[in-house]
């Protein structure tokens, strides 16, 4: 399991982003999109955790943070909304970066 090789090796771990749940011969499996493995040498699906900018429980399915939310760290479940009075426009947001101030608000507070 996470590793992949001939019988009698040499062995190699699976690389990040991918896994192998049964043992012996046969390949890595790549993570589903929008998401990625924190190490090498991963065991089952479950091990996949949502991308920056991206949600779902570990394991998936996995989608893309919507306008007016943000996620800035791995394995999100949910993405974060941007402060009050403010909106992002586009999809997979990272940061609170792309939040901007409403019409009414300015950015004279501390986001």
């Amino acid at each position: 399991k996470g590793h992949v090789g001939q019988p009698g090796g040499p062995f190699q771990p699976c690389p990040v982003g991918s896994y192998k749940e049964v043992e012996g011969q046969g390949e890595c499996q790549p993570c589903s999109d929008r998401s990625s493995t924190e190490q090498a040498a991963s065991t089952q699906a479950a091990n996949c955790r949502a991308l920056p900018g991206s949600y779902g429980a570990d394991g998936g399915p996995f989608a893309e943070c919507g306008p007016g939310t943000y996620s800035d760290r791995m394995g999100q479940e949910e993405c974060t909304p941007c402060p009050d009075g403010s909106t992002s426009q586009g999809r997979g947001a990272t940061s609170m970066q792309p939040c901007i101030a409403l019409p009414g608000w300015t950015h004279a507070t501390s986001w």
